[in-house]
């Protein structure tokens, strides 16, 4: 089992309020914050969850994920859709050119990538334009507990947990899931030149809206 089998496999077995609450907050954030018609890259887009909840608003989406099989379904699930593109790639070594969307979204992964965080943000930075949109959500300091159960009812193989990360089983692919504050959701956004222009609290889930710092301005 993957990280984006488990991850369904959570959905299907846990689908509490709280997370019933954020997946539909996360739609709607989505449809307010994108602009129609944009060009957009869905980073860890796995099965196509976030790509069907941008359909409304932009049917110019690709999406990258490291897990084949779940591309594979996705290619399945939007191939009435030409304009929709999916592929295997690597959020650390994202194969696109210098400014080439108007957003990235990021949705379900940030808390996912460990120590391959720093690259990826990197990445996603890069790929968008000056003065576009990156899209991003983490699991907050008030999460842990619904985390625990979602993973319990899903058989996901926990190893142990330090602080609000979680460490699962390596079989799994992306064995951690950590969790984070306000402050140190800002403070990763600044190390890495973006600025928060909107940020939303769902409870066990932060949603922020960054682009990167206009550096024409530091003297």
């Amino acid at each position: 089992m993957n990280n984006n089998d488990y991850h369904n496999r959570i959905v299907e077995s846990y689908l509490s309020e709280s997370y019933r609450v954020w997946f539909e907050e996360e739609a709607k954030y989505l449809a307010a914050h994108v602009a129609r018609s944009a060009v957009v890259l869905d980073v860890g887009s796995g099965d196509g969850r976030t790509i069907n909840d941008l359909l409304p608003v932009t049917k110019n989406i690709t999406g990258i994920d490291h897990d084949t099989a779940a591309i594979e379904r996705a290619k399945e699930r939007f191939k009435d859709f030409p304009s929709v593109h999916v592929e295997t790639a690597d959020a650390t070594k994202i194969p696109f050119e210098d400014g080439r969307f108007d957003f990235v979204t990021c949705m379900g992964v940030l808390m996912n990538l460990g120590k391959h965080r720093t690259e990826a943000l990197r990445e996603m930075k890069r790929v968008v334009k000056d003065g576009g949109k990156i899209i991003l959500d983490s699991f907050s300091e008030r999460s842990l507990m619904e985390r625990l159960k979602a993973y319990e009812a899903a058989g996901v193989p926990v190893k142990r947990i330090e602080g609000g990360a979680v460490f699962f089983d390596e079989s799994i692919g992306d064995n951690i899931s950590e969790q984070f504050t306000e402050g140190e959701l800002r403070n990763i956004f600044d190390r890495e030149g973006l600025i928060i222009e909107d940020m939303y609290d769902g409870g066990i889930v932060y949603i922020f809206t960054v682009s990167k710092k206009n550096t024409s301005l530091i003297q």
